[in-house]
């Protein structure tokens, strides 16, 4: 079922460990999601697409801006910003990505190639990150399987509602 309010029009993503990465465009079929569940995913912002596409990973996935969090708790996390911090010349985000609260996120006016272009940059990077800054393999793999504990967890909170207590 759906029950992410959250949408994905795009979803760029590399699996671990590979040089192949993967750009699919929404609507995403049934089959390319049950690929999706059995591979390890390495994304920045992996969360939000797993959330997003309401996929039933049974691996743990790579996310670098969990990552990003873990380092610095206070610290921005945008790709744009890690990219600055590591001299690496990213692709500009497109406009409409930008904006106040609303008016962001319209990447569904931009044009395919230019949203194409923009992910394979973006994944890239995340490539670059994950193998030169952020991978510790003693206790990597610990701390994805505690994602992905997590995130089976929020998804079925979601699915079946939560019950709030008013009463003290």
């Amino acid at each position: 079922g759906d029950c992410s309010r959250d949408q994905a029009h795009y979803l760029g993503v590399q699996p671990v460990g590979t040089n192949t990465v993967f750009c699919f465009e929404k609507p995403f079929s049934s089959e390319l999601l049950q690929i999706l569940n059995q591979l390890n995913l390495l994304g920045h912002n992996t969360r939000f697409d797993i959330h997003a596409m309401n996929l039933q990973p049974e691996k743990p996935w790579a996310d670098t801006m969990v990552l990003q969090y873990r380092n610095n708790t206070a610290g921005r996390k945008s790709l744009d910003v890690l990219a600055k911090r590591f001299d690496w010349e990213k692709i500009p985000t497109p406009k409409e990505l930008k904006g106040p609260k609303g008016k962001q996120n319209q990447i569904s006016t931009v044009p395919r190639d230019q949203v194409a272009l923009y992910m394979a940059d973006d994944i890239l990077f995340t490539s670059w990150l994950w193998e030169k800054v952020y991978t510790k393999p003693q206790k990597d793999a610990a701390v994805r399987a505690g994602d992905l504990a997590v995130e089976r967890t929020v998804q079925r909170m979601e699915a079946r509602g939560v019950r709030l207590l008013l009463e003290p």
